[in-house]
Formats: C-alpha cells, sequence, structure tokens
C-alpha cells in the first residue's frame, strides 16, 4: 500500500507551504510591512514555476530549465523593487537550500521505514 508522505495530502502541502514560508521569511529578514507586499508576488512565481515544473508534456529538459530561468528573470525586477538586489538573490539561494532541505529530511524518513 502506498504511503503518503509531506506535499501528498491537502493538509501535508499546507504544511510545507508553511514551514517554507517561515524559512524564506526569516532568511530574507522581511519585516511584517515587506512580507505583506512581497508574498502576493511570490506566490504568483511560485504558481508559475509550478506549472512549468509539472507540464507533462514538457520532455525536454533543457526546455524545462529554460522556462524555469524566464520566470526567475521576469519575477526578478518586482522582487528587487520590493526587497532590493542582494534579497533578490538570496530568495533564489534559499529556495534551492529549502528544497535540499526537504528532500534530505524525505531521505533520512524513508531510510527510517526500511
Amino acid at each position: 500500500m502506498a504511503q503518503n508522505g509531506p506535499g501528498k495530502t491537502a493538509e501535508g502541502r499546507e504544511r510545507l507551504e508553511a514551514i517554507q514560508i517561515a524559512y524564506l521569511t526569516k532568511e530574507l529578514n522581511l519585516t511584517s510591512q515587506e512580507a505583506e507586499k512581497f508574498w502576493p508576488f511570490y506566490y504568483k512565481y511560485q504558481g508559475e514555476m509550478k506549472a512549468v515544473l509539472k507540464n507533462p508534456n514538457e520532455e525536454d529538459v533543457l526546455d524545462k530549465q529554460q522556462q524555469v530561468l524566464d520566470i526567475r528573470k521576469k519575477y526578478k525586477g518586482d522582487f528587487t523593487k520590493l526587497i532590493g538586489v542582494e534579497r533578490t538573490n538570496k530568495l533564489y539561494e534559499a529556495e534551492m537550500r529549502f528544497r535540499e532541505m526537504v528532500k534530505r529530511e524525505l531521505q533520512n524518513r524513508q531510510k527510517k521505514k526500511n
């Protein structure tokens, strides 16, 4: 029987999203005023990223990577206006660190099950 991991259920996705929000807010040192303006742009950006990454019709890895890069460049100006160049760059790095952290946690949980 298949196990439901984090992100597989609505509750799991919400929990993971809350953890990501807390992580990015801390990493970017967002004030409440900045966060209020930042998160709507981030959710829009994230929605576009998910659409590209989950597109089953796109089989070319390089095309998918290019689309991801294009979205990051598209939103870079908005993020820069809101939080500055340094923290915008930090955002993209923090996203990668967060994904790696989640990946490691899932791998550790899988090892513990076996």
